[in-house]
């Protein structure tokens, strides 16, 4: 019988087999600390993209989020495959709601009590997604979805030895994985469910409605038809 140190003994599962090896560099890739820099500049040149949807938004604040402008109702909103609407809000709200995104934005840009103004901004998020269904976007479910995973994953820490700031790689593979399930998701809704492949005018089909801003009417207004089949 051979000895546990023989040359002739099969190597021990997980500890130097290659497929252990490839295990545990993928657990480790998935889960282990890594430098926080990259998530540090992700984070602030998102909420400066939050505050400027917010803002631009907020520039028809009355028509956005209080009873003076249009919104359908609970039965209307349902009919089209949307939740019941968040409560709208009066003047004061309105006010209320933009200090908490100011100062939960600055926190979270600054690093400073980052738990807390991610909470806030979360929840602001969570709201003015809620609030108006007609008007949210994918970049507003992109707003909850990556603030949520920021939320709830681990958060900073100081390498004792080396000083820099760490975190853990959780939260980056999550937003990194969230991509990639956003482009498999709508290639194949475009090719197999959508009008994408069906029709040449889709583009400017999709222009019309709720998609018209001021760009694509003049878009509308002014570009040749074919171009829009080159789009």
């Amino acid at each position: 019988m051979n000895h546990p140190s023989s040359p002739d003994m099969p190597a021990t599962y997980g500890e130097s087999s290659p497929s252990g090896a490839s295990q545990r560099g993928l657990l480790s890739a998935l889960v282990d600390d890594i430098d926080a820099l990259p998530l540090r500049v992700f984070e602030v040149l998102f909420t400066c993209a939050f505050l400027l949807r917010m803002g631009w938004l907020g520039l028809s604040w009355r028509e956005w989020l209080t009873e003076e402008g249009f919104h359908l109702n609970a039965a209307e909103l349902a009919a089209v495959g949307c939740p019941e609407p968040l409560p709208l809000l009066t003047g004061p709200g309105v006010a209320a709601l933009a200090v908490v995104i100011c100062l939960s934005a600055a926190g979270l840009m600054l690093n400073k009590a980052r738990r807390l103004a991610l909470l806030g901004i979360f929840g602001c998020a969570l709201y003015t997604q809620g609030v108006d269904w007609m008007s949210a976007s994918s970049i507003s479910k992109l707003f909850v979805g990556v603030y949520g995973i920021l939320l709830l994953t681990p958060g900073y820490t100081r390498d004792a030895a080396s000083g820099r700031l760490m975190v853990s790689a959780v939260p980056v593979r999550l937003v990194q994985g969230t991509l990639i399930c956003q482009y498999l998701a709508s290639g194949i809704a475009k090719g197999f469910s959508g009008d994408w492949l069906k029709y040449n005018d889709v583009v400017y089909t999709q222009m019309q409605g709720i998609f018209r801003t001021d760009f694509a009417a003049w878009c509308l207004r002014t570009l040749p038809l074919w171009s829009w089949t080159g789009m």
